[in-house]
């Protein structure tokens, strides 16, 4: 028979970090001891959990003694801490004289949580850890369950958030940083030019137009993704390049990373060529690029990631879409064709320390090749000869 106080303190344990995303400041499983801080943006708020049968209040007050070592020590400037002990009974004697010494300067409230005092407990984690009724029912529920078994449920939870933090932080933007201030640069440049409005301004630094890609031209397929034209446009996108970019650069790593974002681009940049005569720019393909590459990754990880990311993407996606076919003289043909490109781009290169099978590789190559050679053949052979 296991001891429900067990099980309490890892249904506590694991429902604060499992389900209200509280981060684990420290942890000592052989000293039934946990230090956590709240999710909330800067908060300042640390609950700490000690699992003791406490017997005499002269134990608290030695512990306190600890605690206020630790707060100092490895949490300096939190100003609150809630001290929860995890105890079959509180102590013999008045232990509410143990804490009335308790350091001025830092809030610290203690609470036991015993086998006879549910409802203390509720209105604790209620009015302090601000928890809903159902979310306490929800503790109470688990400490139904042997301990070993909420401890196993928590290693699991903690070593598939490690996996997706190494995997959400495998390099630094540095790209993406790099085409972020190039793009800022360029819009400069053709600002001073004569104006980044000015189709001329822009045909002479690389904008795409189909008439001098006929006449052999082909650098205007990825010229085109560092030019912009007007202000908001170089804001919208330069900031959806820091977002987004940043976040699949983090993930691919820098070399994989550049390689999707220019051949996503050139893809964009190639479609918009096939569909369109007028004279284009921006960065927007290869941004989609990038949300074609988070759709891989996503589905790549599906055990790793909760369904929300795959969700997440394919609603930015559709949104972004049907913004550009409802808004007139934007090129949608550009956001499929980098869309497309940067999906099958990140399909060649995969996910570092991830084996990708080279049957899948070598089918998004085969398709890109295709992809790409009718795309050109369409616009080379049947544009140049004056078919469209």
């Amino acid at each position: 028979m296991y001891q429900q106080q067990d099980s309490l303190y890892w249904a506590l344990l694991y429902s604060l970090v499992c389900l209200h995303k509280y981060e684990i400041l420290h942890n000592s499983e052989e000293q039934g001891e946990a230090w956590l801080q709240s999710p909330a943006l800067k908060s300042n708020v640390i609950v700490r959990l000690k699992r003791h049968d406490v017997d005499w209040s002269s134990w608290v007050r030695e512990d306190l003694k600890y605690l206020e070592r630790m707060r100092a020590q490895r949490f300096r400037g939190k100003k609150k801490v809630y001290n929860i002990y995890v105890s079959r009974f509180e102590p013999l004697d008045d232990w509410q004289a143990a804490i009335a010494d308790e350091n001025s300067r830092v809030f610290i409230r203690t609470v036991f949580f015993t086998e006879y005092n549910e409802k203390r407990q509720a209105d604790f984690m209620r009015m302090s850890l601000k928890m809903s009724d159902e979310e306490a029912a929800i503790i109470y529920s688990l400490k139904e369950k042997p301990a070993e078994a909420l401890r196993s449920q928590l290693d699991g939870f903690l070593k598939l958030k490690s996996k997706q933090q190494y995997i959400l932080n495998y390099a630094r933007p540095f790209i993406t940083k790099l085409f972020v201030a190039i793009q800022i640069v360029l819009f400069g440049v053709l600002e001073y030019a004569g104006g980044s409005t000015n189709t001329a301004t822009l045909i002479a630094f690389g904008a795409k137009y189909n008439p001098l890609i006929l006449q052999g031209e082909w650098w205007r397929f990825f010229t085109p993704m560092f030019l912009h034209i007007g202000l908001l446009h170089l804001l919208m996108n330069t900031v959806a390049l820091y977002y987004v970019g940043s976040q699949v650069e983090r993930i691919l790593g820098n070399i994989r990373f550049l390689f999707v974002y220019l051949f996503a681009g050139f893809c964009g940049s190639l479609l918009s060529f096939v569909s369109s005569n007028a004279v284009a720019a921006g960065a927007s393909g290869a941004i989609f690029g990038c949300f074609g590459a988070l759709l891989y990754i996503a589905a790549s990880y599906a055990k790793v990631f909760s369904r929300t990311m795959m969700q997440s993407v394919l609603t930015l996606i559709g949104i972004n879409l049907l913004f550009g076919f409802a808004v007139p003289g934007i090129d949608n043909a550009g956001h499929i064709g980098g869309l497309i490109g940067g999906f099958l781009a990140t399909v060649m290169v995969h996910v570092p320390g991830k084996k990708g099978s080279l049957l899948q590789k070598a089918a998004a190559m085969l398709i890109a090749l295709l992809f790409v050679s009718i795309l050109l053949f369409y616009g080379l052979h049947l544009k140049g000869n004056g078919v469209l």
